[in-house]
């Protein structure tokens, strides 16, 4: 240990050299600090290991047999998956040899023979970047889902949904898959927020959110797209299963309760509109959803609290015409959101 400094936490580091001699040395120094080390003897068989699991650090020796470290430290870095430092051990110390690995992708040299006390310090300094970039990669993760989740109900909102719906179009036409896409409205949601208040309303907005995501597959992926509107993408779900799904998370709603902070219950039902690709053979994901979105329309008219299936326009010569246009503005998905 470094005196002054506390330690670090225990890593997996990688020792790199074709002196056995060296990976003892390098193995004792690290091990007394708690550190879990494992050994390569050539490069060949250091890119292996790194294939089938990275560590924390690389430490690599630069004079090697058929491929020497300035060749391993650059098929490391070119090998996709999560940020691994590496430091170089050298006796080649002269000014151009320095260059040459950093050029390489090393992240430090330490120049042999290495002195335990300057290797514990450099692999200190290493392993703390290792940890701030994972802390990096893990904060930016959890922002691009903030990006693309709605902050009421937890579901996707209408950029994350847009996102799902054209890479889940794409899939389906390139491999023949059948998506469902499943529109759903909140029946009359305006009377519960002028009797109940938009405390209550946004309640049940997250009620309804909750019921299909429970009701749903791992794969599916459920969205907000503005006001009470939501939307179920249901990648390989044909035609005689979708409206299936449609009505057992229309059930699904209709049986959550939400209770009030007064006392009581508001129960809400909804209406559905289902598209299925391979029947009504739309052009675009906007398209897809636009007949989702007039069966939904058609539920609504007939009466509410049900599902309709799109089915294909054709005019009166049998040539396809596209769906007719949204409910509403809300369930446009524009190219530029």
């Amino acid at each position: 240990m470094i005196e002054g400094t506390t330690a670090e936490e225990p890593a997996e580091i990688l020792i790199v050299d074709d002196d056995p001699d060296v990976r003892v040395f390098v193995r004792a120094v690290l091990e007394s600090d708690g550190h879990q080390v494992i050994e390569a003897g050539s490069g060949q068989e250091a890119i292996q290991r790194l294939r089938i699991r990275r560590p924390s650090l690389v430490l690599l020796d630069v004079m090697m047999p058929a491929m020497d470290g300035f060749a391993v430290v650059h098929a490391i870095k070119r090998e996709p998956g999560p940020f691994v430092p590496v430091i170089l051990l050298t006796a080649l110390d002269d000014p151009a040899s320095r260059a040459k690995g950093i050029n390489a992708g090393a992240d430090e040299i330490l120049a042999k023979p290495v002195h335990p006390f300057e290797l514990r310090l450099r692999c200190r300094a290493m392993l703390r970047i290792h940890q701030l970039t994972e802390d990096l990669h893990a904060a930016n993760k959890r922002l691009r889902a903030l990006a693309r989740t709605d902050e009421l109900t937890d579901v996707r909102n209408r950029r994350g949904l847009r996102s799902a719906l054209t890479r889940e179009f794409r899939r389906a036409e390139r491999y023949g898959g059948a998506l469902t896409v499943i529109a759903f409205d909140v029946d009359r949601f305006k009377q519960v927020n002028d009797m109940y208040g938009h405390a209550v309303g946004d309640k049940v907005l997250y009620a309804v959110a909750q019921a299909l995501k429970r009701g749903v597959r791992e794969v599916d992926v459920v969205g907000r797209v503005g006001g009470e509107e939501f939307v179920v993408l249901a990648p390989e779900t044909p035609s005689h299963d979708a409206l299936q799904l449609g009505q057992r998370l229309r059930k699904a709603i209709g049986e959550r309760v939400v209770t009030m902070p007064a006392g009581g219950e508001v129960r809400v039902t909804a209406s559905c509109g289902i598209a299925t690709l391979s029947e009504v053979h739309a052009r675009t994901p906007e398209e897809l959803l636009g007949y989702a979105d007039s069966a939904l329309y058609r539920a609504k008219a007939l009466g509410r609290d049900r599902c309709e299936v799109a089915e294909l326009v054709l005019d009166e010569e049998g040539k396809r015409l596209p769906p007719p246009a949204p409910m509403t503005q809300k369930m446009a998905l524009s190219p530029a959101e």
